[in-house]
This record gives C-alpha cells, structure tokens and sequence, in this order.
C-alpha cells in the first residue's frame, strides 16, 4: 500500500507512554477516516506524514474529515488508550459506541458513548454490535497470558472482530499494532500482533496499522 507519513515525530521511549504520548497517538490515528477506503498503510512510530493539507488537493484519495453522523466503533473505550480514542472522536463531533470487556463499568462519557460487550463467543453478536459504524479503532489486546487469556486466544478474538467488521458493513479499521512486528520473534506479543497485521492487510478493509514503540 501507499505510506504517508506523520506531521510531526511520534516520541520514541522505553518505558510507558504518558498521558500526552497518548494524546499524539490518537490525533495521528484520526488522520486514517479522512482518507478514501482504497488508502491502505502502515504507520511507524518516527515517521513523519505528508501534511494534510496537501492530501486534500487529491480530490480522489480524501474525503473532508468527517461526515457528522459516521458511527465511530473504539474497542475499550473505557480503557486506557481507547479512552483518548474516544475523547478526540467526541471532540470532533463523531458518533461513538464502545465494544469492551467490561460493559457495566463506570461510563465516563455518560451517554455520550453505547457500551456493548466483546460477544467473541457469538459472531452474529459480535457482527451487530459493529452495524451502521463506517471506522473501527481496535485498541483490543492482552498485556500478558494468565490463566485461559493467551495471546494465542487474543489472536483468535480479534481475527473474529475483522471478520464481523467485513460482515457488518464496517469501511476502515485503525489498529494498534506494535514496534518490531515479526512472525518469527519468539516472543508471542510480537508475533501474534504481526499475524494481526497480515490479517488485516489481507482483509477486504481499508487499514491503517500504528505502531507505536511500547503501548
């Protein structure tokens, strides 16, 4: 696919991000739903994209930011990431539902977002709770295997959520993917986010795939 690259270096550290590395993270991952369903790419953590401005003259490749009743779908909304995910989607206007694991905790948007569960145990489920969205930001990951959640089931959950994002309608996804990718690490984070990868390069959405250095 094409790759443009972002307005301003992403910060590279090696500890956690902050609440203001997150912030840059999510205004960067907005930039993806400007752009038509035929723009594929992958976004790296030091990269710089073209100015958007400039996109905006390829009257073929980019659409103005947003249609005010686009349906926005953040998985974990009520986390970490997805929480600035969301807040910058509100701040723009958008619409936003939530998929998440934890569907009666506290709201903080009040209803300003839905909550619907994960359902990965039920694919027709799972395929409603993404009707009528045009983008999906999926933030959904395991930090580390305990007990049943491995990263091997992580994969097959969020392979079940790009199905039922292609089955529901869904136009983009925007996924949080990480630095260093590979099939071949011998580390199950790394490669079960680069099985994600190709999973999604290989589905018939448009993507944008970030990849930040420590999430």
């Amino acid at each position: 696919g094409e790759f443009f690259k972002k307005t301003q270096p992403l910060p590279v550290c090696n500890k956690a991000l902050n609440d203001s590395m997150i912030k840059t993270y999510t205004n960067a991952l907005y930039l993806h739903p400007c752009i038509d369903i035929d723009f594929r790419g992958v976004f790296h953590n030091n990269d710089t994209i073209k100015d958007m401005y400039e996109l905006s003259s390829q009257k073929d490749k980019v659409e103005v930011m947003g249609i005010p009743d686009e349906l926005n779908i953040v998985t974990g909304a009520f986390g970490y990431t997805g929480k600035y995910i969301a807040q910058r989607l509100l701040s723009l206007g958008k619409k936003v539902r939530t998929i998440t694991g934890h569907p009666n905790r506290a709201n903080p948007f009040g209803d300003q977002v839905s909550a619907v569960p994960f359902n990965f145990d039920n694919q027709v489920e799972l395929t409603k709770s993404l009707q009528g969205a045009t983008t999906l930001y999926n933030t959904y990951w395991i930090r580390f295997s305990y007990k049943q959640d491995t990263f091997d089931m992580a994969v097959e959950h969020t392979k079940a959520l790009i199905r039922a994002a292609e089955e529901s309608g869904v136009r983009r996804i925007v996924h949080i993917s990480i630095t260093n990718a590979s099939e071949a690490s011998p580390f199950p984070y790394f490669r079960g986010k680069a099985i994600l990868e190709k999973a999604i390069s290989q589905s018939s959405l448009s993507y944008a795939i970030i990849r930040p250095t420590v999430l």
